[in-house]
């Protein structure tokens, strides 16, 4: 070597674990926008609602709930839709991104639903668990929209 620099097509700081780490990011690329620009994001905070609802008609057992028969009964259908809303959160907090959500999007849906029509149509001795009721459908509903909209939008853009 005469100490002349040879020309060469790669730059000069160009090593295999440079070249691994482009190939890499590369791929990760093709991966979301084979997923769609919502990405995995778009699913994640409709499973922070439905974790929040969870959680405060958790909460609101017992303390907004009167101890007698009316109100026990109303307690127990709001946390059998606890429970589901809990799980279908978890669902969308942990899913893999891209995969389908259409049977825990009809899921909240339904939870929703049936807060919505337990507010509406039981007897409640208090405003409270109405409210809670009216807001925790409301959110579920919410939840399961955007999942919803999601879904038919990355399956329309091609990969």
């Amino acid at each position: 070597m005469s100490g002349r620099r040879e020309r060469t097509l790669l730059p000069a700081r160009w090593t295999p674990r440079a070249h691994a780490r482009a190939v890499m990011l590369s791929d990760r690329q093709r991966a979301l926008q084979a997923r769609g620009a919502d990405g995995p994001g778009s699913v994640r905070w409709a499973g922070a609602l439905l974790l929040l609802a969870c959680a405060v008609l958790v909460v609101s057992q017992w303390r907004l709930y009167p101890m007698e028969d009316p109100g026990q009964v109303n307690a127990l259908r709001a946390l059998g839709c606890a429970i589901v809303l809990g799980l279908v959160g978890v669902r969308f907090r942990t899913a893999q991104p891209g995969s389908a959500h259409r049977v825990a999007s009809a899921l909240a849906a339904l939870g929703g639903l049936l807060l919505l029509a337990n507010a509406l149509l039981a007897t409640h001795e208090r405003t409270g668990p109405v409210v809670v009721e009216l807001l925790a459908g409301a959110l579920a509903l919410l939840a399961a929209a955007g999942t919803a909209v999601v879904e038919p939008l990355r399956a329309r853009r091609p990969g």
